[in-house]
């Protein structure tokens, strides 16, 4: 749907083919999943197999007078973590992220195929019903333009 105000129209509604739109979405954000399980499986074996000790260690000390008035740091605590414990979290975000942009990269991608898909369809049941003047429009950066352009010679040729 788009509504006129002045000479430009400005889109309403970005989410013309629902069962298309969605299905196009969720095919991406399933390989981002796939992508974000294969690398939660390759850190948790890694981390399980190889890096057993741990790979990276914290050690916290605090700060302790000696018998002889010294000050000196004395390790209170060490703390060892495998890689799974280090890149999950980060991991587990990164995706998230790139799951949101691709609902949204999606929707307006999807939008500029289901359009047009959605224009055609419509004038050509319109041409179906009777209606000899119908020529298929499309918004300037829509896709199918060239099919559009084909479909409004056959229209004149009848």
């Amino acid at each position: 749907m788009e509504q006129n105000q002045g000479k430009k129209k400005i889109r309403v509604n970005y989410y013309i083919d629902k069962h298309f739109q969605t299905k196009f979405i969720l095919s991406f954000v399933a390989v981002i999943v796939f992508g974000l399980l294969v690398t939660l499986g390759v850190l948790t074996y890694y981390s399980q197999t190889k890096f057993k000790g741990g790979i990276y260690t914290k050690q916290e000390t605090e700060i302790v007078k000696t018998e002889d008035g010294k000050l000196m740091a004395k390790p209170t605590r060490v703390m060892t973590f495998n890689r799974f414990e280090l890149f999950w979290q980060p991991v587990v975000l990164v995706s998230a992220f790139y799951i949101v942009l691709i609902i949204i990269f999606g929707l307006f991608y999807s939008h500029r195929l289901a359009g047009p898909l959605y224009r055609i369809e419509s004038d050509i049941k319109s041409y179906l019903d009777g209606d000899d003047t119908v020529q298929v429009h499309l918004r300037k950066n829509d896709f199918f333009q060239t099919l559009a352009d084909l479909i409004n010679k056959v229209l004149k040729k009848k």
